[in-house]
């Protein structure tokens, strides 16, 4: 989604004639360079709009926007939409104007072939110019250069339509000249004739072909690429002014992206030759350019090469088998390279998921570079398998820079395969947990970190569909979407996490702020805490009083009488020491005469592990070559189990390991275990407190937590959560019971499996 920029009145000519030409068209090596140079780029004082989310899904209009004048009444019961129609040609400003579509199809009404462009909005000041039917209108630089690329890719394809239609017409004259030699002299041969009947039925039927090409197969195919381009561009094709049309668009961009005959992903520009030359200089002599072998021959277009990579491995090639590997000079910067792609704000934004995802056929642009999707989702599999496989010591033994942005890269691929892979499969996507999975995404309109996501929503169970409607303000989308959450699961998981806010103070405590970005290893903490069952089997039973107040039921367990320092990465020395600390809190005696653990130290350690072990971290599991997922989903449910007796001994065997020098080596290379330990740690403690409550229970909880806050279980809950009383009451509401805000959830060990729900229950009203 975008708002459209303002197009401002102009005298400018429509569109001429939209034949393309060859020579309006330069090669692929000078297009990029071409294009960004001859942009009319404008700076103007008018955009001082603060854009600090990256990636962010609409741009600024300005202050004196007539979108009115550009857009004509879609009739949504025909789910209309608008397509632009970009003309041929190497026009500036770049020539194109509006038409209607409509999404519902007919017998005898065929659609009309388009491509929708899937691309990361410009946060900055620059824009340009580009004449939309009669008008300027001002956009992005970002989307002015991909509408450049896009002009030239097509030109590209029209090329080759014309150089495969000559090349068939070439073959064809050749083909019937041939076929009338046969005919010619058959009629008076009575010899070999099953030979020559044979050979007569083939002449006649190429002769007939030849009459009738315009239906020969390998024409038709690339009839699409004549004439103009049509697009799907949000920030063009939507009324921005309009919050009923954005509202009942967005609905429909599913389909439009279902529907569309291929999603253009467009990552910028990369980076020119001259940029390259400026990388570090390799060492070799420049005779070497003459061997092939050698990485003076391979150039410093880095990132041409680092497609080259993707496809041999999409191909199935084994990444030691790869020429660039072999030299590691040239390997680092070709991972530099794939770093920058990887850093293209499009990665970062909350739209494109479903863009993609939905997309029946998707192509990756860099500039004049492109690769498609697939290519890209077999080459994340096959990293994924070297590393488990035939390159598994690789992986262990060289330097993070070798490996790391391979890595990053598979698991960046593997956000998008695994739903995919969910959808193709027909398992049910819920919307709570593709709102954690995809926080971290931007949205410069807070209210799409929800909407962006519905259109990859399967299952409402008994539930109606939540709807876009940019007519509310982002804290009431945000209460509705909790609602929704717990009308549908039948949970309060969605209340899971720590409760912080960011730009929405305003938000009651109990609303999760879906604009604060999370990280890996906070999703792998929502995800296990989700599977406890500290409510036991009782569903949730809360009320929303005035769209602020919710009241629920629950058990009241203990109040919070210490708290330890916060835990950064355990493993580190600084972790090391607070898990000490830590320590020494645990075993400090509250003069008690009743602890409710018979064993101390094994009650700690299984706090520190949550209860469970994680069998390995979330790893990448896109699809393989053929297609199929590399692990079924039952496997990739199994991502933890509950602690046993024969863990105790393991994780005192990680605890001294952290002091070995050659931990890192030895954890990684001889001991799983140690290490499945230490992950479950992480995922416990990281960014999180140890506390012990006035009777004695040990547990983990948000960062946010001090004494005296108190530890409450809510029916329907999975976890305990941290209750602060709040002050004041909310007047009306008075006589309902106590009034609370929510701090997060937490870990209290012996109190994960419906042990509390014996205590008396009571009411609680969160604010």
């Amino acid at each position: 989604m975008s708002y459209l920029p303002t197009p401002p009145a102009s005298e400018g000519s429509p569109a001429s004639d939209g034949c393309l030409s060859p020579a309006l068209y330069p090669s692929d090596a000078s297009s990029t360079s071409q294009t960004s140079k001859s942009r009319p780029v404008h700076k103007e004082a008018e955009f001082e709009t603060n854009y600090s989310t990256i990636g962010t899904a609409f741009e600024p209009t300005s202050p004196n926007s007539e979108q009115s004048s550009v857009y004509s009444d879609l009739r949504l019961a025909d789910h209309e939409i608008r397509l632009v129609e970009v003309y041929g040609g190497y026009w500036e400003p770049l020539r194109c104007k509006l038409i209607k579509h409509s999404l519902k199809t007919s017998p005898g009404n065929h659609s009309l072939k388009y491509k929708a462009l899937s691309y990361a909005w410009s946060t900055g000041k620059e824009h340009a110019t580009v004449m939309l039917g009669d008008r300027e209108v001002r956009v992005s630089a970002t989307l002015y250069d991909a509408l450049h690329a896009v002009r030239i890719h097509h030109a590209e394809e029209l090329l080759e339509l014309r150089r495969r239609r000559r090349r068939t017409r070439n073959i064809d004259k050749m083909r019937v000249r041939h076929a009338e030699a046969i005919l010619t002299p058959i009629e008076g041969r009575r010899k070999a004739r099953g030979i020559d009947h044979i050979r007569v039925h083939d002449a006649e039927g190429i002769v007939a072909l030849r009459r009738g090409r315009r239906n020969a197969p390998g024409i038709d195919n690339f009839v699409g690429v004549e004439g103009p381009t049509y697009l799907w561009i949000d920030a063009l094709c939507i009324d921005q002014s309009s919050a009923a049309e954005k509202s009942q668009q967005v609905s429909l961009m599913p389909h439009i992206y279902k529907m569309a005959d291929q999603v253009i992903i467009w990552l910028g520009n990369k980076m020119t030759r001259s940029e390259a030359k400026k990388a570090p200089p390799l060492p070799f002599s420049s005779s070497d350019t003459l061997n092939t072998t050698s990485p003076a021959s391979w150039g410093y277009d880095y990132e041409a090469n680092i497609f080259t990579v993707l496809r041999d491995l999409a191909g199935g090639h084994c990444l030691l088998n790869i020429r660039y590997f072999r030299h590691k000079e040239y390997w680092l910067q070709l991972m530099k390279a794939l770093e920058r792609i990887m850093q293209s704000p499009w990665w970062f934004r909350i739209w494109v998921v479903q863009e993609v995802i939905l997309a029946r056929s998707a192509i990756v642009k860099r500039g004049s570079l492109h690769i498609s999707w697939n290519q890209l989702a077999r080459a994340a599999a096959k990293v994924e398998r070297c590393k488990s496989g035939c390159c598994a010591n690789l992986f262990e033994t060289a330097p993070s820079q070798q490996t790391q942005p391979l890595l990053k890269f598979s698991r960046m691929m593997y956000d998008f395969e695994e739903i995919r892979g969910y959808l193709e499969t027909g398992q049910e996507v819920s919307l709570q947990p593709l709102l954690w999975r995809f926080r971290s995404r931007g949205a410069s309109d807070d209210r799409d970190k929800v909407y962006a996501l519905l259109g990859l929503v399967n299952t409402w169970g008994s539930s109606t569909k939540l709807a876009a409607d940019y007519t509310l303000p982002t804290a009431e989308v945000y209460v509705n979407t909790v609602s929704k959450m717990v009308e549908v699961t039948k949970s309060i998981a969605i209340l899971l996490g720590n409760q912080l806010k960011n730009r929405h103070p305003e938000l009651p405590s109990w609303v999760p702020d879906f604009t604060i970005r999370s990280g890996f290893d906070e999703l792998d903490q929502l995800m296990e805490t989700s599977r406890y069952m500290a409510s036991g089997e009782s569903q949730a039973q809360i009320t929303i009083l005035s769209g602020r107040v919710l009241a629920s039921p629950g058990v009241h367990i203990d109040t919070v009488a210490v708290v330890g320092s916060i835990m950064l990465y355990p493993s580190s020395e600084k972790g090391q020491s607070t898990l000490h600390a830590w320590w020494k809190l645990a075993i400090k005696a509250f003069d008690l005469k009743n602890q409710p653990y018979s064993n101390a130290v094994g009650a700690f350690w299984e706090t520190m592990c949550g209860g469970r072990i994680r069998l390995h971290k979330r790893t990448p599991q896109p699809k393989n070559v053929d297609g199929e997922l590399l692990q079924s989903e039952e496997a990739l449910a199994e991502r933890s189990r509950r602690v046993t007796a024969s863990d105790y001994d393991t994780f005192f065997q990680w605890v001294a390991s952290l002091k070995d020098s050659k931990r890192n080596r030895l954890v990684e290379e001889r001991d799983r275990e140690i290490l499945a330990v230490e992950n479950s740690v992480t995922s416990t403690t990281l960014m999180r407190r140890f506390f012990k409550t006035k009777t004695g229970y040990m547990g983990i909880g948000p960062a946010t937590m001090t004494e005296d806050d108190n530890i409450c279980v809510l029916m329907g809950g999975p976890a305990p959560f941290v209750l602060r009383p709040a002050v004041p009451d909310i007047p009306g509401y008075t006589g309902m019971g106590k009034h609370w805000s929510m701090v997060g959830d937490c870990y209290v060990h012996g109190m994960m499996d419906g042990e509390a729900l014996g205590l008396p229950r009571e009411n609680f009203l969160l604010v």
